[in-house]
């Protein structure tokens, strides 16, 4: 773990090891890859040890590399260009979609009734299908088929649709994958979990640029598409991948824009679409791009219910906010200083910002006051949004209420969902560009 200070307080950035073991075994090699903002402070304390185990471990012969992520040659003070049709879109101000092939009509047509103006609608293939190239193109055809389906509707309310490429080729490779080793026989180089296989692997690379080709095909003529979100939050910051997660968002782009030339594009930065990975983004040099980022922070409270601590909220465990998380109070102030790097990056480049996720678990307590302090900086900073998520799963839903133990939608609007509401009848003004 890479400790530091800044702003006052530390952080801790945590090493997620590759090459990790468990068990008794002789010396090996492990690589270590931490992601720190330009701007951090220039000392710094390394922990090595073990945590949440028990056992020992011995550590010898430690080095430190500087691994220079791709960036794009940019002219002297670049600035992101926009042409008429990106400038004459209003602010979009929507929703995530559920799985693809759940969306209905009657979805879209409720949708509408909430004047939201935008749906990012997830291309979002199982992982089990997703290493097969010919079942990942049928899903993926099916996934399309459903959206054509739709599109008359999604006409007649006015909602703008963002395609997002949810699962690339190949995914992510969900276990730990040995690749090869080294000229000398002893560096042994892995992949993580969380790497996407098109990031190494040449024929999932090709399937993707090959896939993105086609969408711009198919729908270089349909303005109610209006971007395509390139990848769903790459995370190369545990390894050194093959292709770079920002170039081979370029590649895609330049596929699209040799059939289409105007169409919005969403660049996404890195570590799961980090706020604070933005210092190490760089703009691509071509017109209508957005840059997004997630914003689940702190994950402590936003998430909390999930997985293994489903048991603790079911108990009654839950949190609130504001609160105290990591040692320190997050407030809307707070969330303020963490979207800071997206601000900068905004100002410097004059980049056009669209947060692609951000939610809050159902029952956490002061929800709707997160939304609403979280939603009112987006507007603040004239940013495109679009809440995780509608109708795809009830602990994110707004239509259901915050009791845990209640999995059937309410009658009565929530405050979460009129925190929405509010927000989306800023959409009928069509004037805030």
């Amino acid at each position: 773990m890479l400790i530091l200070r800044q702003n006052g307080r530390k952080q801790y950035f945590e090493t997620r090891m590759t090459g990790l073991r468990y068990g008794t075994y002789n010396w090996t090699t492990s690589q270590i890859m931490l992601s720190v903002p330009e701007n951090i402070a220039k000392n710094a304390e390394l922990v090595v040890g073990l945590q949440n185990t028990s056992g020992t471990a011995a550590f010898r012969n430690f080095s430190i590399q500087e691994f220079k992520h791709y960036s794009p040659e940019l002219p002297e003070n670049f600035r992101c260009e926009y042409t008429g049709s990106a400038k004459s879109l209003p602010i979009l101000r929507g929703v995530m979609s559920p799985q693809p092939l759940k969306l209905k009509k009657e979805d879209v047509t409720e949708l509408g009734r909430w004047k939201a103006n935008a749906m990012r609608y997830q291309l979002n293939v199982p992982r089990s299908l997703a290493g097969d190239p010919a079942k990942y193109r049928n899903w993926m055809e099916r996934c399309l088929k459903n959206l054509d389906n739709l599109l008359p509707e999604f006409k007649k309310q006015n909602i703008y649709v963002i395609l997002d490429m949810h699962t690339p080729p190949g995914g992510r490779y969900g276990k730990m994958q040995l690749l090869g080793t080294a000229s000398d026989g002893k560096r042994v180089q892995t992949t993580p979990q969380s790497a996407f296989r098109m990031f190494f692997e040449d024929s999932y690379k090709d399937l993707y640029l090959a896939c993105w080709k086609e969408i711009a095909e198919r729908y270089k003529d349909q303005d109610i598409i209006v971007a395509y979100d390139l990848v769903n939050e790459p995370d190369q910051s545990m390894s050194m991948p093959k292709y770079d997660y920002l170039w081979l968002q370029e590649q895609a782009a330049n596929t699209i824009r040799k059939i289409d030339p105007e169409k919005l594009l969403i660049v996404t930065c890195d570590e799961w679409a980090k706020a604070r990975t933005f210092p190490k983004l760089r703009p691509l040099p071509l017109k209508n791009i957005l840059y997004t980022f997630h914003f689940y922070q702190p994950g402590e409270y936003t998430h909390q219910g999930i997985a293994d601590q489903f048991k603790q909220a079911k108990q009654g465990k839950i949190n609130g906010y504001p609160g105290k998380y990591d040692g320190y109070w997050f407030d809307r102030e707070q969330m303020r200083i963490s979207m800071k790097p997206v601000r900068d990056f905004q100002l410097k480049y004059g980049a056009k910002i669209y947060v692609g996720e951000f939610s809050v678990i159902r029952f956490a307590k002061g929800g709707a006051q997160y939304l609403e302090d979280a939603i009112s900086l987006f507007e603040e900073y004239g940013w495109n949004w679009t809440y995780h998520a509608f109708r795809e799963w009830d602990y994110w839903s707004v239509e259901h209420s915050d009791d845990i133990n209640d999995t059937v939608p309410t009658k009565q609007d929530t405050d979460r969902k009129k925190v929405l509401l509010r927000y989306f009848q800023k959409n009928k003004l069509g004037s805030d560009n």
